[in-house]
């Protein structure tokens, strides 16, 4: 066994996430300590519910495992490293391995005393249920879902004008968020608001993320659904007012909740309106959906690992409930395949008789695991900025007359020894000192040629 952990505080609840709606209701007091009581429907909590149980802190997202020793040992400092790069180093991320249970809770701000035994209660009475044919089940809990759109709510402007501008005097107010949980799959953004006009018309727009598995990789998707409900009766009055309006509060709040809008709302409504996107995969780094598919691109795809080998997540099971959403995965190692992206100016401009120009690139590494090594291997570098797989570069090329197209071209070596090379084509266009002003900005005309 590795990782060992001291003995578990006594008497904690098992806390067992399935796929069934929770047992207890969850929730946490201003003290940041959980509480638990026995679902019932009723205003009173039912007479067999255990007494309340202070000082348990769920983690906002968790990991557990069911792999050998030997995998478990490899796989985990890279894994842990790679979640810091998620959340930041202000995180608190704990791995725990006792009894053959493994598992990680993250908790995105920093431990304190009043919250560290908590946490550690937290940690120690999540069981997360892993189903047939998978290694891994993430859990992110409804609270941190709910935080992390508040917190872009709440930086959202809330005042704007029909064209969907900032305006402290604009006609569109928006008011409240929430985000409401549904099984089997259903997360739901729903933003209320009134637009100011007379008479007022309250509005809600809601984001219904419907997640699934998807053949593409990592194996995640979401369907999303857009909603505009509104007093129809003034909005087909207001005619094509009122289809502005709807377009203002889809582009100005939308876009500050990272999600992406196939089009704008229009005019003519009947009860509501909704446009469906299809099926498309959760991938980091890009957007599209609302808090439930933004919070799934929070989980672990892809780690890199040492041996030229990469952790590989196959997601093959997706959930909601009330405590949160569920995701099931297959673990397997892979061998990284390098591979490098130069991009940067095809043409540059060298006036007179400069000798050198100097032109700005920037490399997109892939499957390469920090820290990076750079050589330039055509190009002089002025300077350089190294960023996880990103590389920015300042490259000084020679100016020849004769040779007018230079090369700019990169190896990269990461942690491992594994290399990439790129290169592109940059084709200098020599203007003459008394040549026409037309050629600062078409340089590649021919009159402009020397």
């Amino acid at each position: 066994m590795v990782d060992h952990d001291p003995a578990p505080p006594a008497q904690l609840p098992t806390i067992r996430l399935t796929e069934s709606e929770p047992e207890f209701v969850l929730w946490e007091d201003r003290t940041r300590s959980l509480m638990l009581r026995r679902r019932t429907g009723k205003s009173q909590p039912a007479a067999d519910a255990p007494p309340t149980v202070p000082g348990i802190i769920l983690p906002s997202l968790a990991l557990q495992f069911v792999l050998d020793d030997a995998t478990y040992a490899k796989v985990i400092g890279p894994l842990t490293a790679a979640l810091y790069e998620e959340f930041g180093p202000q995180a608190d991320i704990r791995p725990r391995c006792r009894e053959n249970v493994r598992k990680i809770g993250i908790w995105l701000q920093p431990t304190n005393p009043q919250v560290n035994q908590g946490r550690e209660n937290g940690l120690e009475s999540l069981e997360l249920e892993i189903p047939a044919g998978s290694q891994i089940r993430a859990f992110v809990k409804a609270g941190y879902v709910r935080s992390e759109a508040e917190d872009i709510f709440d930086t959202t402007p809330k005042r704007l004008n029909t064209d969907g501008v900032p305006d402290s005097g604009g006609a569109i107010h928006l008011t409240r968020l929430k985000v409401a949980f549904a099984a089997p799959n259903i997360v739901r953004t729903i933003v209320s608001g009134w637009i100011d006009i007379l008479p007022d018309i309250d509005f809600t727009f809601t984001l219904t993320d419907r997640l699934a598995t998807s053949s593409l990789p990592p194996g995640l998707g979401a369907r999303t659904t857009e909603h505009f409900e509104a007093d129809t009766g003034l909005l087909i009055a207001l005619g094509g007012f009122a289809g502005a309006l709807a377009a203002a509060v889809v582009s100005a709040f939308v876009p500050g909740l990272g999600i992406g809008i196939a089009g704008a709302v229009g005019a003519g409504y009947g009860p509501g309106l909704a446009a469906i996107l299809e099926l498309y995969p959760i991938t980091p780094g890009l957007g599209g959906g609302g808090a439930g598919a933004r919070a799934m691109r929070k989980l672990p795809f892809e780690v890199m690992v040492g041996g030229g080998q990469k952790v590989v997540l196959d997601y093959r099971r997706v959930f909601v409930n009330l405590a949160g959403i569920h995701a099931a995965a297959a673990f397997g190692l892979a061998q990284r395949t390098p591979f490098a992206r130069l991009s940067g100016p095809d043409r540059a401009l060298v006036r007179g008789e400069e000798k050198t120009v100097t032109v700005a690139v920037r490399v997109v590494t892939d499957d390469l695991r920090p820290p990076l090594r750079v050589k330039w291997l055509a190009g002089s570098l002025v300077s350089q900025e190294i960023q996880k797989n990103i590389v920015t570069a300042r490259i000084r090329l020679g100016v020849t007359p004769a040779s007018p197209v230079k090369a700019v071209k990169v190896r990269i070596t990461d942690a491992d020894g594994l290399q990439a090379e790129a290169a592109i084509q940059v084709q200098l266009h020599i203007l003459s000192e008394d040549g026409p002003v037309v050629c600062i900005k078409r340089p590649w005309l021919p009159e402009c040629q020397i």
